[in-house]
């Protein structure tokens, strides 16, 4: 029998039935047991970090970083509503948006919180994450136009724990990228079995997935 199991996360803290990063996906993707959860996060205008992909809110137009956090839509959630609701044990993969600076507000609010980690595929933040908190977990998200050269500097620098690589980067077999470095591979977004076996086969210590409770079953099913 194989015990190997990756951690299964839940993407956005999807796949519970509620829309992508809002509270009540986060409290059902506990309520599940779930290995953990990935989410994105922004600075409004008044410095606050809350929980959205895009830049822009599609249902009001609003972008962002020129609104204020008492302005955007009540079910938007802050940072701080996610560490209220999520146990601070629950791994929580918190992907810093290109671009956003300060990252001082990010790691305030995560102050105390157990078990989390930072990504982006800015790695210019996450130079910056590296400067204030020696201690956390970094996974490198990589453009697909990434300079080999660059990428083992940058996880030198940063001492980062793991690269995020794409399905398709992973199918271009870059998860030896992340072994010749002695790195995590955590696979995003996989969503049906090929794509769950072929993370597997990579190594991968973590898949990300819209489809959390899902893959659990197919892993138990599966060893």
């Amino acid at each position: 029998m194989n015990n190997y199991r990756p951690a299964v996360v839940a993407h956005r803290a999807n796949g519970f039935g509620f829309p992508e990063n809002t509270v009540p996906g986060f409290a059902a993707a506990v309520q599940a047991g779930i290995d953990g959860i990935e989410t994105d996060i922004r600075l409004t205008a008044d410095g606050i970090p809350v929980i959205h992909h895009d830049s822009r809110v599609k249902s009001t137009g609003q972008e962002i970083h020129q609104t204020t956090t008492a302005d955007l839509p009540h079910w938007l959630p802050t940072l701080a509503d996610i560490v209220a609701t999520i146990p601070p044990s629950l791994l929580l993969d918190v992907e810093i948006k290109p671009g956003i600076k300060p990252v001082a507000p990010v790691l305030d609010v995560l102050q105390g919180f157990q078990s989390w980690r930072a990504s982006s595929f800015d790695w210019t933040v996450l130079r910056a994450v590296r400067s204030i908190n020696p201690d956390v977990e970094i996974g490198m998200l990589v453009p697909d136009d990434a300079v080999h050269s660059d990428l083992v500097a940058a996880s030198l620098e940063l001492n980062a724990t793991g690269l995020h690589l794409s399905v398709a980067q992973i199918q271009a077999g870059m998860a030896s990228v992340a072994s010749s470095l002695n790195l995590q591979v955590r696979v995003y977004t996989a969503n049906d079995v090929d794509q769950w076996e072929l993370s597997r086969q990579a190594g991968a210590q973590t898949i990300m997935t819209d489809k959390p409770l899902e893959l659990r079953e197919w892993l138990s099913s599966n060893r």
